[in-house]
C-alpha cells in the first residue's frame, strides 16, 4: 500500500514539475507531444481541468503519507482531528500549517482580493453548463432505466438541446448527469453506493485503526473522495482514464 501511494505521489510530482515550467516557457507547442501550449498549465493532459483534477488525489495521498509518517485540508482536516482517537500534537501542527501555507500561497501568487473578485463576478448568466443540466434531465426522463448507452452523450444530447446553448458539448461537464443519462438511474445509484461505501470505510479507518499507515490512507481516501464528489458537479473528470483509475 505504501509503495502504491508513493508511486501516485511521484506521478503527481512529475506532472506538476513538467506542467508548470512548460506553461511558463513561452513555447508555442508542448515539449513532448507537440500540442498547442499556452500559459495555462496542462501537464501531460490535453484539458487543463483534467490536469488539475489529477493532481488533487495525488496531493491527498501525499498528505496521507505525511500523516502516516507523523505516527498517528480544510474541513476534512478539522473533521479528522475530531474523530481520530489516536492523534498526536504533530498531526495538529501539520494540518494547521497546511492551512496557513495554502493561504500564503493563494495570497502571494494570486491575491486574496483577486480571488474574491473573481468569485463575485462569476454568474450563471455567463455559464451554459446549468442549462445543459436542465436539458439533459429530459433525456433521463425519456430513458430512466437503461439510459442512452455508454459514450452516447455527444450525440443523444443534441436532440434536447435548447437555443440558449450555442456551444458544442461533447461531454456534460457534470458527471452525475452524464452517468445517469448514459447508464440509467439504477446503475448510477449503484455506483454512488459503492463510492459512499468506500468513503464510510475510509472514515472508519481514520477513527478506529491504530496502524499509522492505515490511518493516513483512510484520511487520504476520504479527502480524495470528497474532493471528487464536489468537482464532478462542474466537469467530466471520470471520463478521463487517468483520474478514473
Amino acid at each position: 500500500m505504501k509503495t502504491l501511494a508513493l508511486a501516485i505521489v511521484i506521478a503527481g510530482t512529475f506532472q506538476a514539475f513538467y506542467g508548470v515550467p512548460q506553461a511558463l516557457s513561452g513555447s508555442d507547442t508542448s515539449w513532448i507531444l507537440g500540442m498547442p501550449n499556452s500559459r495555462i498549465a496542462t501537464g501531460g493532459f490535453v484539458y487543463k481541468n483534467h490536469f488539475g483534477n489529477f493532481l488533487a488525489p495525488c496531493l491527498c495521498i501525499g498528505i496521507g503519507l505525511l500523516i502516516a509518517s507523523l505516527t498517528i485540508v480544510g474541513v476534512l482536516g478539522l473533521l479528522g482531528l475530531l474523530i481520530m482517537r489516536h492523534k498526536s500534537r504533530s498531526l495538529t501542527v501539520l494540518l494547521a500549517s497546511l492551512l496557513v501555507i495554502d493561504l500564503m500561497i493563494v495570497s502571494s501568487c494570486f491575491g486574496l482580493e483577486k480571488v474574491k473578485t473573481q468569485l463575485e463576478e462569476t454568474a450563471l448568466t455567463q455559464e451554459t453548463r446549468d442549462e445543459v443540466v436542465q436539458y439533459g434531465q429530459e433525456l433521463i426522463r425519456q430513458h430512466p432505466l437503461a439510459g442512452t448507452g455508454n459514450g452516447t452523450f455527444y450525440s443523444s444530447y443534441q436532440s434536447v438541446n435548447g437555443p440558449d446553448v450555442t456551444g458544442y458539448y461533447d461531454f456534460a461537464h457534470n458527471d452525475y448527469l452524464q452517468f445517469a443519462l448514459e447508464f440509467g438511474l439504477p446503475m448510477t445509484l449503484l455506483l454512488g453506493v459503492l463510492v459512499l461505501w468506500s468513503l464510510w470505510h475510509a472514515l472508519v479507518a481514520l477513527r478506529t485503526r491504530r496502524n499509522s499507515l492505515l490511518q493516513g490512507m483512510g484520511f487520504a481516501a476520504a479527502m480524495a473522495i470528497l474532493a471528487e464528489l464536489i468537482m464532478l458537479l462542474t466537469d467530466f473528470h471520470l471520463q478521463a482514464p487517468a483520474t478514473t483509475v
